[in-house]
């Protein structure tokens, strides 16, 4: 396990793909650093409750949360060493930026994460954005039996089984009409036809869509984030 916050060639965006000036694709950088337990001024300590984790990809699409019962917590040096977030009951973070197809008909979602064995729900969302239409998400479905991840798109779609309590980075590449996906590194889908619909104009992290915009979905990611990054484009093979 790592995380892909590395800069190895002259752009700095994550393993040296892109730039963190906002002049790139790189538009949601949520990497291992920058996380407040207020907006933005207070470092977060271990154990605390987090209100903010700071893009950094220049173009300040923080992550955010202001209702305590409802923030995740931050914990240091639980994987290899390196920062996560904690995410069980109603935790979730949204950021002011929005997938739909209509405003970003290509995107890459990478995510750096786990989840755990105990599920109380077999509905549990890593991201999405959706409203009621089958929008862009990703995570847990029992149409693809209880511990198995999908990817919504105009339905719902079988990706892949992972590994409980197992650390994994999912890369998922949304076209307009297509849906290619990889897990740890793995092409597991490819190109495959799928509907886009045009959902919330803000992207959940935790959950597949904010409860606080009229929605009832309590779909809750039960594991850890250690890195989550959006580009507003499809990347290419070497890129990943």
């Amino acid at each position: 396990f790592s995380t892909i916050s590395f800069n190895c060639f002259a752009q700095t965006g994550p393993g040296g793909v892109g730039t963190n000036d906002g002049s790139s694709t790189l538009d949601i950088w949520l990497r291992d650093i920058n996380h407040f337990s207020d907006a933005g001024s207070t470092a977060s300590i271990s154990g605390s409750a987090l209100q903010q984790w700071n893009d950094a990809s220049g173009n300040n699409n923080h992550a955010i949360q202001t209702v305590n019962n409802r923030k995740p917590q931050f914990n240091t040096n639980l994987k290899n060493s390196y920062p996560t977030l904690e995410f069980s009951g109603d935790d979730e973070l949204r950021v002011a930026y929005n997938i739909s197809p209509n405003v970003h008909p290509n995107i890459t979602v990478i995510a750096v994460a786990d989840h755990n064995t105990a599920i109380n729900s077999p509905f549990s969302k890593l991201f999405g954005h959706d409203d009621s239409g089958y929008d862009r998400a990703i995570g847990f479905d029992t149409r693809c039996g209880a511990t198995s991840f999908h990817y919504f798109g105009g339905g719902v779609n079988c990706f892949v089984s992972p590994s409980m309590n197992s650390d994994f980075i999912v890369n998922a590449q949304y076209t307009n009409s297509s849906f290619s996906g990889w897990f740890n590194g793995n092409l597991v889908i490819n190109n495959a036809a799928n509907g886009n619909g045009n959902g919330e104009s803000f992207l959940t992290i935790g959950n597949v869509t904010d409860r606080d915009f009229g929605k009832t979905y309590n779909e809750f990611w039960n594991g850890s984030i250690t890195e989550f990054i959006v580009f507003g484009e499809t990347i290419n093979t070497a890129q990943h």
